[in-house]
């Protein structure tokens, strides 16, 4: 709606909290996983229900599925952009599929919040599916984690979610 995202950022700090526990999640997994000094890219990929069909075109949904290779691709680019610093990858995403993807292609310099529910491509969506051994405070909290953690890194590789939008607001410096 016409807001910077400095705004939006001064707005959320105003008026939202995030819960200490969460914050010190963050902290302890950027302290353990993010080696000192690497640039490092964030990747959030929302699969299982970020597509809707024809009717997707009529509320600014994605009407078919990203290749992860497209994603791949934008996370070498701005790597070349970064060398000849060391780097990593964070990958957030609801896809079992393409966290292994990510892995294939950039080995064990791809990290991830391993605790963090996800489900099959072209299952039902983590925060639907009612069989998922997991509380909706779990998945709630591991969706603000995830952002957070996106927020602490050098460069973002998104596509259209808002949980990937609240990472730039929590860092409206972060470069996308």
């Amino acid at each position: 709606f016409g807001l910077s995202r400095a705004d939006l950022h001064r707005l959320l700090t105003a008026h939202v909290q995030v819960r200490a526990e969460i914050v010190a999640d963050v902290t302890r997994f950027t302290a353990a996983q993010f080696e000192p000094g690497a640039f490092v890219v964030g990747v959030h990929y929302r699969g299982t229900d970020a597509t809707h069909g024809w009717t997707g075109a009529l509320n600014h949904y994605r009407t078919s599925d990203v290749p992860y290779g497209a994603y791949a691709d934008e996370v070498r680019h701005a790597l070349e952009a970064a060398a000849p610093r060391t780097w990593q990858i964070f990958v957030a995403t609801d896809e079992v599929e393409c966290l292994a993807f990510m892995r294939r292609e950039f080995g064990d310099r791809v990290v991830a919040a391993d605790e963090a529910p996800r489900a099959h491509a072209g299952g039902q969506a983590v925060h639907l599916d009612r069989d998922l051994a997991v509380s909706n405070y779990q998945k709630a909290k591991s969706a603000i984690v995830d952002a957070l953690i996106l927020a602490a890194t050098g460069y973002l590789v998104k596509g259209r979610s808002n949980l990937s939008d609240a990472s730039l607001a929590f860092n409206p410096a972060l470069p996308y």
